[in-house]
């Protein structure tokens, strides 16, 4: 829709929260004010036409809020499988969107795989908040070249301490436990793995801590970070790899777990606002 957005506060600070289908809609009990919804949005990426979508634009007090679902917004089912978003180079319209929408921080969603089987399910409010990142099987290259503000971002330090700092304070806030420390791999298939690639990046990351696996956040970080952007992940363990435990891996079981989750991963999204929204005006977070 090629409608303009509303006139932004002055003085505002805005943060991107990136969502996939199974977060997607306990989102609307976000509480956000003036809410704006855009689709289908054109982003030039030089020679290429991007479409986003979807996206909403809100406040949370004098916070302004992005709420992107990277897969768009088909409840259980994907317009744009994690395959589509490297076809249709919908990750880097998302990320040069955001950067040019002066979004500063953004805080993605995940849910992911466990290669380690001591890794609770999100359902019993515990989540995953990775330090480090790794690349998994066929993993495509992702980047803005000669159009990145940082071709060649250095990764000391992964993902941002400081938002990964406040997402412990918010996945606290919201009575949930935060394990703080995990490698996220980036594999990018759409199916779900099987017993030999799970075998497979087990032995790859057999000295990792806490390994889970997901197919969107690694493109957004090193996209994010190509344009000077803040990224950290929040990952709900939905189900364990094939061949971790005995239990057998089905999307409508990925599906129930989220649900099951659901209203904690909202809660803790408020608190990230109000979090977010007390280091603007320098103040100490309620919560």
């Amino acid at each position: 829709m090629g409608r303009k957005h509303m006139k932004e506060k002055p003085n505002c600070k805005t943060i991107a929260i990136i969502v996939g289908t199974g977060l997607w809609k306990s989102l609307s009990a976000l509480n956000l004010s003036e809410r704006e919804i855009f689709q289908d949005k054109r982003v030039s990426l030089g020679h290429r036409m991007v479409d986003i979508l979807y996206y909403e634009i809100g406040y949370f007090k004098d916070l302004r809020v992005v709420i992107l679902p990277r897969h768009g917004t088909l409840p259980g089912k994907p317009q744009r499988s994690p395959a589509e978003l490297i076809f249709s180079h919908a990750h880097e319209a998302h990320i040069w969107f955001l950067a040019t929408m002066g979004v500063e921080e953004i805080y993605g969603f995940n849910t992911v795989g466990a290669l380690d089987p001591s890794l609770p399910l999100a359902n019993t409010d515990t989540f995953v908040i990775p330090n480090d990142l790794g690349y998994g099987l066929g993993v495509p290259v992702h980047s803005f070249g000669s159009k990145a503000k940082y071709p060649h971002p250095e990764m000391n330090s992964v993902f941002s301490e400081e938002l990964r700092s406040n997402l412990k304070k918010a996945v606290v806030c919201a009575n949930a436990k935060a394990i703080q420390t995990g490698t996220y791999i980036y594999s990018n298939i759409d199916h779900l793995e099987t017993a030999a690639e799970g075998r497979a990046l087990r032995r790859l990351y057999e000295h990792a801590a806490h390994p889970v696996v997901g197919s969107t956040a690694g493109a957004e970080l090193v996209l994010a970070r190509e344009m000077g952007l803040k990224y950290a992940l929040l990952c709900s363990v939905s189900n364990y790899v094939q061949g971790v435990t005995e239990r057998k891996v089905g999307h409508e079981e990925i599906i129930k777990i989220m649900d099951e989750a659901g209203r904690t991963l909202v809660r803790i999204i408020e608190n990230i606002c109000e979090i977010s929204q007390a280091q603007k005006l320098e103040e100490v977070c309620p919560c």
